[in-house]
C-alpha cells in the first residue's frame, strides 16, 4: 500500500497542463518503498550496493533510461509502477537469493490436495485413515476450491510430507 501511494503521489505532481520537476527523492524513496524488505523482492543487482541490506546505488537509479523517461514525459504515469517495479525490483529467480529470500514449495502430494486424495486414501496406511474425515469434510464444504485450511487439513499436509516418499513408492505401484 505505501508503495502505490509513493507512486500515485509521483504520478500526481505530473499533469500535462502543469507539469513540475520530479526530485531524485521522490524516486528514491517510490522505488524504496516498491521494493522493501517483507516483500518477496529485492533490489536489482545493478541498482543496489549490496541487495542483501536493500542498500541502492542511487547515481545508477538516477541515470537509468527509465528514470529520464519518466521525467521526459515518455512514460504514462498509470505505468510507472509496473515499469519501476520491473526495472529496479528482482521478484524471481537467482537475484532473490542474494537476498537470503528463497520460496518456499510445497511437495507435490499437498500441492494435488484435495484432487488426489481418494487415491492416497486407498493405499493400505492405517495412519492415513484418521485424517479421512476431515478431509472428507474439507471436500464436501469447499469441493476442489478450498480457500481455508483448517488445522486438521494442516496435520494431513504434515503427515504427507513426512511421508513423501513412501507415499509416492505406493502410489507408482498402484
Amino acid at each position: 500500500m505505501i508503495a502505490l501511494i509513493s507512486v500515485l503521489l509521483l504520478a500526481s505532481i505530473v499533469t500535462p497542463s502543469e507539469p513540475r520537476m520530479i526530485t531524485d527523492d521522490m524516486f528514491l524513496t517510490a522505488i524504496s518503498n516498491l521494493c522493501r524488505p517483507g516483500s518477496m523482492s529485492c533490489p536489482r543487482k545493478e541498482f543496489s550496493t549490496n541487495p542483501m541490506m536493500y542498500e541502492w546505488d542511487k547515481a545508477a537509479i538516477l541515470a537509468s533510461p527509465v528514470i529520464s523517461d519518466i521525467r521526459n514525459g515518455k512514460v504514462d504515469p498509470e505505468d510507472w509502477k509496473a515499469l519501476i517495479t520491473h526495472t529496479f525490483c528482482c521478484k524471481e529467480g537467482d537475484c532473490l537469493r542474494e537476498c537470503r529470500i528463497f520460496r518456499i514449495t510445497e511437495s507435490s502430494l499437498v500441492e494435488g490436495f484435495p484432487g488426489n486424495t481418494d487415491q492416497i486414501f486407498s493405499l493400505p496406511i492405517p495412519a492415513l485413515q484418521r485424517y479421512r474425515p476431515h478431509v472428507d469434510a474439507f471436500k464436501k464444504i469447499y469441493g476442489l476450491e478450498g480457500i481455508i485450511t483448517p488445522a486438521e487439513i494442516e496435520e494431513y499436509f504434515d503427515y504427507l510430507a513426512a511421508n513423501e516418499r513412501k507415499l509416492k513408492i505406493l502410489l507408482a505401484l498402484q
